[in-house]
């Protein structure tokens, strides 16, 4: 880059800065993260075109950072437990967590209760099945024929959530296995 399109950039910047500032305040980012990303926006931009009008800038630099926001509150937060607690000691978050060993019982009776909902999902109609599978995202759950002949053409998404969560509220073998 030449001289002349340093001092642009530069100029730039300090006229942006309100903007970027207020940017920064919006998105939680801090104001140097922010402004070395509008820096490097507005060079981008000086190569793509000679000298971009500052209020094109602006508006490039908002939609790149508003939607660089979005894609990182949209990633999950990765957190190590065998990487130290704090930059001081060795403490780690794993040496933190209790050593008792998982509760058998408890596991059991969850178990038990996953599968008589399974039971109880496989006596509804399929079309039924297939539309609480896929709801809630019931991977484990394998859709079958059942003994109901109940069909019925053209039946909303909405109608067979419906019908099944009504049909699973009366099934008493659930509601059994569901109070253990």
């Amino acid at each position: 880059m030449s001289s002349l399109q340093d001092e642009f950039v530069l100029s730039c910047l300090e006229e942006l800065r309100p903007m970027l500032i207020n940017l920064a305040r919006r998105t939680g980012m801090e104001i140097d993260d922010i402004m070395q990303e509008a820096a490097i926006i507005i060079m981008q931009e000086v190569q793509a075109q000679a000298m971009p009008p500052i209020a094109l800038l602006n508006v490039i630099i908002r939609r790149r950072i508003y939607a660089f926001t979005r894609r990182r509150r949209s990633l999950p937060i990765i957190l190590s437990i065998d990487m130290p607690y704090s930059r001081e000691g060795v403490t780690t978050l794993a040496d933190m967590l209790p050593d008792t060993p998982p509760d058998s019982e408890a596991i059991h009776k969850q178990e038990q209760r996953i599968t008589s909902l399974y039971q109880a999902l496989h006596r509804l109609p399929l079309d039924e099945q297939r539309e609480m599978r896929s709801h809630y995202a019931l991977n484990c759950f394998q859709v079958r024929r059942s003994r109901s002949k109940r069909v019925m053409p053209q039946r909303t998404w909405m109608d067979l959530r419906r019908s099944a969560l009504r049909s699973l509220r009366h099934d008493m073998k659930l509601r059994r296995a569901l109070a253990l």
